[in-house]
């Protein structure tokens, strides 16, 4: 039997998490009392900030002032098509080889980017609708 820190009441070993930083092996807190912290936890800005923070930190290496700062850099606006969007609406751009962060795109740039993975083949993208510029034009 072991004794919840958090809510004071004696309880079997099996209802503690692991813990091998601990002497006994087991957190000190119940598994109940630890999902309820948890639970409150994630619902304040701060766990929200954290979190985004931590997903921009380690799938681009920025932090979110950094995000902010190509925001305003880019006066709000995609880098390619220059329309203005709200910061939740712009995707971080980067090179999947390098991991380099290029800019904030709007989500049809972005995807549009991602469909043209080389210069060779966004050229000749280019060629065929030079060529095929008139083919639209119906009377």
């Amino acid at each position: 039997m072991k004794r919840c820190s958090k809510c004071n009441k004696l309880k079997h070993e099996d209802e503690f998490s692991p813990d091998k930083y601990r002497k006994d092996g087991l957190r000190s807190w119940c598994m109940i009392c630890n999902r309820i912290c948890s639970k409150e936890y994630r619902k304040t800005d701060k766990a929200k900030t954290a979190h985004k923070e931590n997903k921009l930190r380690y799938n681009y290496g920025i932090t979110l002032d950094d995000k902010w700062q190509m925001f305003a850099d880019q006066r709000g606006c995609c880098a390619i098509c220059g329309k203005g969007k709200h910061i939740r609406k712009l995707y971080i751009d980067h090179n999947h080889e390098s991991g380099k962060v290029r800019g904030l795109l709007c989500n049809r740039c972005n995807t549009g980017m991602g469909y043209v993975d080389n210069i060779e083949l966004l050229e000749k993208m280019i060629t065929y609708r030079e060529k095929h510029r008139d083919a639209n034009i119906e009377a």
